[in-house]
């Protein structure tokens, strides 16, 4: 006999593979392809809505940089999802580099409040913990044209942060009006700062050292709150990567890092409860108890999201004396600390016509008639819970309508996926009690922004914010969990595939980059 040669198998060419990629992928690829088209049509309008010339250099680079950021960010997450990368694995690349995006973006001083917020950090780096009192004014000494820097910075664009990035912090000081509140939330700016003026830095890479300090942190909270969270990944990652939410990361402010603490102490709570035969060890008290004074030690309104930690079973702990002693120990610490900062800074004077003590006297005197301008006022403000939230910066430069909409789907679905998983089961105590969390701060929300923000007797709240609602809304699908017997390994119900829900995100975030970029070039 003789021996035959095997013919070797054809090997497909580039135009095969090709075809067999795009018949495989081609719903992806419409979605993306739509989303893409979309987006160079709202690029182009925010330039026209600038008045910047498409054929301008600027208009030219940053659509350009919009459509390769787009291509590469949606081969990453397509080949990471082929390759099974974990979810919290692809948030640390989009998220960082969405981050990063946003940092540079944005000028410094644009992010709400974050002016006065850089003045805390600067003072605290120079060493003042505390405000003082000079002529019925709380404050601090700063640079003078670190003031100088707010008042330009918060009107001007990128042309007037060139002129000032080699500038270094004048000699001469102002005393500021300063806030009085805690210093912990500011603790990655501050290292920041202080590693800025230990290397001599100009003030405006220092105060941009430290927006990259905070956000590096929020990052790492973020990706492993997604990773030990046994539930809800999809929602972290959704709120995380929201165009409002990734302005809190990057600017100097303590919103992002009290988002961050929210999103830790939910997953510490859902960890244990998913995993009743873990023991807590001394590492867990220490993280509750260090997340619980970030949520509070400045808006102590959230604090009834630190009460849920004792739904934490009796299991994970030797006995339920010792769960209630840890837990009334770690909310006893929390609240003795801001009892403590409270007592020894100097709180600054409320805001413009507000009066604190006159209008908690009114409140007090007057119960029922507060409690219809609270029921009035929290149900009939549909800009801060819808409008705002396709609003960045000043609320002056705004994303499309279409991905607000778009925005709100997505969360709408993400809570009927949640209430379609009887795998992702919590007990209905559980569930109500969140309820109950969730209204009982939104509501302090309302009376401390009436309080310090609002005339005395005036009708509407001022000062409500929708980013001051984002550390609840991230319980929502929670809530809408059903509460059924739980199913050992059933097969998740999507009604938005991973790959499709990475695709939108990206989308969203570079609209919102795009009309960031235009608004300042």
């Amino acid at each position: 006999m003789t021996n035959q040669k095997k013919s070797p198998m054809p090997t497909k060419n580039f135009g095969d593979k090709l075809k067999n990629f795009i018949k495989n992928n081609y719903k992806f690829l419409i979605f993306c392809a739509i989303f893409f088209f979309l987006n160079c049509c709202f690029l182009i309008v925010a330039a026209y809505k600038n008045s910047i010339p498409l054929l301008s250099e600027g208009a030219i680079l940053t659509i350009a940089a919009a459509v390769i950021i787009h291509i590469v960010l949606c081969i990453f997450v397509f080949f990471a999802k082929r390759r099974n990368w974990s979810i919290q694995k692809i948030f640390l690349v989009v998220g960082s580099v969405l981050g990063i995006m946003y940092l540079l973006a944005i000028p410094m001083g644009r992010v709400p409040d974050e002016c006065t917020h850089f003045w805390k950090v600067y003072s605290v780096s120079q060493g003042d913990f505390l405000t003082e009192k000079q002529d019925d004014t709380n404050g601090n000494y700063v640079p003078k044209n670190l003031i100088t820097f707010a008042n330009e910075f918060r009107k001007g664009g990128y042309g007037q942060l060139a002129e000032k990035i080699t500038e270094q912090p004048a000699e001469e000081q102002m005393f500021l009006r300063n806030i009085g509140s805690s210093p912990i939330d500011y603790a990655p700016h501050i290292v920041g700062m202080v590693t800025g003026r230990i290397l001599h830095l100009p003030i405006l890479i220092s105060l941009y050292l430290a927006r990259l300090f905070g956000l590096i942190t929020c990052i790492a909270i973020i990706y492993f709150c997604i990773k030990y969270i046994p539930i809800l990944k999809k929602t972290l990652f959704f709120f995380a990567c929201f165009p409002m939410t990734m302005q809190l990361l990057v600017g100097i402010d303590y919103d992002g890092m009290i988002l961050c603490s929210a999103m830790a102490i939910i997953t510490l709570i859902l960890h244990f409860i998913y995993n009743p035969t873990t023991k807590l060890k001394k590492s867990h008290y220490i993280l509750a108890a260090i997340f619980c004074l970030l949520l509070t030690n400045v808006k102590p309104v959230y604090f009834p999201i630190c009460a849920l930690l004792f739904f934490i079973p009796t299991t994970c702990l030797k006995s339920k004396k010792q769960k209630i002693f840890s837990i009334i120990t770690i909310l006893l610490i929390t609240v003795g600390a801001f009892l403590l900062w409270s007592a020894f800074s100097v709180v600054m004077e409320a805001q413009g016509e507000a009066n604190s003590s006159e209008q908690i006297q009114f409140i007090l005197s007057n119960p029922v008639r507060f409690s219809g301008i609270l029921v009035q006022n929290i149900f009939n403000m549909p800009d801060v819970y819808l409008t705002r939230l396709s609003y960045l910066e000043w609320l002056d430069v705004s994303t499309d309508k279409l991905y607000q909409i778009g925005t709100i789907v997505f969360f709408i679905i993400l809570c009927i996926e949640a209430r379609l998983n009887p795998a992702e089961q919590i007990s209905k105590k559980f569930r109500i009690a969140t309820l109950a969390v969730v209204i009982a701060s939104a509501v302090l929300v309302f009376i401390a922004m009436y309080i310090q923000h609002t005339a005395v007797g005036q009708d509407i709240i001022e000062g409500v914010q929708t980013r001051y609602l984002f550390p609840l809304l991230i319980t929502v699908p929670m809530i809408c969990m059903p509460t059924v017997s739980v199913v050992i390994n059933a097969p998740r119900k999507l009604l938005i595939p991973d790959l499709y829900f990475y695709a939108f995100i990206i989308f969203i975030n570079l609209n919102a980059l795009g009309a960031i970029v235009f608004a300042h070039i």
